[in-house]
């Protein structure tokens, strides 16, 4: 996986228009030629599993990867998508936002975390 800031990558922001009707829509995922518009992580996982299979998700192959591979990939879906949110609103000049939402990330990490036992 390659995180990119479109705000800082003109010409990620051109791919992000081209596959989403113009919009700068985050989170867009691109696996091989496919693009997914803020595509939920159990829709990710079966994309993946759909047009690489046998690659790595989520700890194992896509063959391997069940309740608790999608549980991990649905955790770190969630978890980078509020860390983003963090550093945009950091960017942005909100970081008392940005703070919230660094703690909302641990939170849901723990939750998670204490979930899965």
């Amino acid at each position: 996986m390659t995180e990119v800031d479109i705000w800082r990558d003109p010409s990620a922001a051109a791919i992000v228009r081209s596959v989403a009707d113009g919009n700068e829509t985050v989170p867009t995922v691109v696996i091989g030629s496919t693009a997914l518009v803020n595509p939920s992580a159990r829709r990710v996982v079966d994309t993946v599993q759909r047009l690489a299979p046998g690659h790595a998700v989520a700890g194992g192959t896509a063959e391997q990867a069940g309740r608790s591979g999608r549980r991990r990939a649905v955790m770190w879906a969630v978890l980078v998508a509020i860390v983003a949110g963090s550093f945009t609103a950091d960017g942005a000049g909100y970081p008392g936002l940005s703070w919230g939402l660094d703690g909302v990330a641990l939170a849901v990490w723990i939750g998670f975390r204490l979930t899965d036992r």
